[in-house]
């Protein structure tokens, strides 16, 4: 009976322990409920022991409570390698967005100003054309710009929508005939370019603007000039060059008619006809100097010489002329130069050295001026400039310093790696065997 009674006393013991728990809890739930009753939930926040772990039981079967993290980062090899995954491909995606916006703005600019010809129906096509534009204007990579240019000949070959003779298979013509001159295959572009004139004449259903045409039919003179220049056919090189001087003055007319002072985009293009203008006469003048036509060659020289000086008025009106800065390059510059040299070489070889020398200094000024452009045919003309003061001391007998100007000359050309320099070290060892 003892026994049974201590049994009833513990049940009862541990009953109102459970009861006075709960009614704790209760109570403590109550008094919280009761402060936050009235506030909005999203600002009721639990305290940091209501977000632990429900507590484990531990291998030993203590029961100790696992109050879980403390809620720090913990570094290791997992989470490291996460932080470094994430780190990577946060800036593969800027690189590859600032890749995707240079490629993006570039392409934008390619057709705001070589837009591609709205004749051409296939988008791969004008896609091909915009990427020879790019290597042929921004990034000079010539044989590139000829692979573009005869796939998307050859796409719209097999299209047939555009006859040989269009404007728009013309101009892709003359720019695989320009590419070939540039990378050095001249025969291969004179050759092209004769194919190509004799197209201008049929007057295709897309021919929509002779200016344009006419801007081809210089590109293409300028092309089969070099080429019959460089080859010594000084006659088939002024007949290219009249050619593109007829189309530059014909261009000029149209500008002239239509032009507006108050534009200064307009006093850019007519200058740019003028450049046109000013470097065929110079060609032309030079062709007709290798033929021993020094008469004609004068003239022309000197209306080179006028070209510049309207060239210059135009920069005192409007200064601040337009021109792009990735495709910039000064081609007035040493021009009036190469044209007073020539003009001294005629007064040379009629025997006029007095009337030589203020020419040869002149050029000689200008040349030095704008050395700091550092173009090939700028130290070619400083070493020419030099070669004829040679040629003069050489002809008024002074052998001694007609050797040190053909010497310096030599040095110029050499330090330069001008092309020039082999003809003015013949001329050096010609004078030293004889010196």
């Amino acid at each position: 009976m003892y026994a049974r009674f201590l049994s009833a006393l513990r049940r009862t013991q541990h009953s109102r322990i459970d009861i006075t728990a709960k009614g704790t809890a209760g109570a403590r739930q109550y008094s919280e409920e009761s402060m936050l009753k009235g506030t909005p939930k999203f600002t009721r926040m639990q305290p940091k022991s209501a977000v632990r772990r429900r507590a484990q039981p531990t291998p030993d079967g203590t029961g100790e409570p696992d109050w879980g993290s403390s809620g720090r980062a913990e570094l290791n090899s997992k989470s490291i390698s996460r932080l470094a995954f994430i780190g990577g491909a946060t800036a593969a995606g800027v690189g590859l967005m600032g890749v995707a916006a240079y490629y993006g703005g570039t392409y934008f600019y390619l057709r705001n100003n070589w837009a591609a010809s709205e004749d051409i129906d296939s988008s791969t096509a004008r896609n091909l054309l915009y990427l020879a534009t790019y290597y042929e204007r921004l990034s000079p990579n010539y044989k590139r710009a000829l692979d573009a240019l005869e796939k998307a000949l050859e796409i719209i070959d097999k299209d047939a929508k555009l006859p040989r003779d269009s404007l728009a298979v013309l101009e892709i013509r003359v720019r695989i005939a320009e590419c070939l001159f540039n990378m050095g295959d001249e025969s291969s572009a004179a050759s092209l370019a004769r194919q190509i004139l004799p197209d201008f004449d049929r007057k295709g259903d897309s021919r929509k603007s002779e200016s344009a045409v006419d801007n081809l039919k210089y590109i293409l003179a300028t092309v089969l000039g070099q080429a019959c220049a460089n080859a010594g056919r000084s006659d088939d090189a002024a007949a290219a060059y009249s050619i593109g001087l007829q189309a530059v003055k014909r261009m000029k007319q149209g500008m002239v008619a239509k032009f507006d002072g108050e534009n200064l985009a307009e006093y850019t293009e007519y200058d740019n006809l003028n450049l046109k203008e000013a470097l065929l006469t110079s060609r032309l003048a030079e062709s007709f100097f290798a033929k021993g036509d020094h008469a004609v060659s004068e003239t022309l020289f000197q209306g080179v010489l006028a070209s510049i000086k309207q060239h210059r008025a135009h920069l005192d009106v409007a200064p601040h002329i337009v021109q792009d800065y990735r495709t910039f390059k000064d081609e007035w510059a040493c021009l009036d130069a190469h044209a007073m040299l020539h003009l001294a070489k005629i007064q040379t070889d009629a025997g006029n050295i007095d009337a030589a020398i203020p020419w040869i200094e002149s050029a000689r000024t200008v040349a030095t001026e704008k050395r700091t452009f550092n173009l090939p045919k700028c130290v070619d003309c400083i070493a020419g400039i030099l070669s004829e003061l040679g040629r003069i001391a050489e002809i008024q007998g002074d052998s001694k310093k007609a050797l040190r100007r053909y010497r310096e000359a030599y040095e110029h050309a050499r330090l330069n790696f001008s092309d020039y320099q082999q003809k003015l070290a013949a001329d050096v060892e010609r004078l030293e065997q004889n010196v």
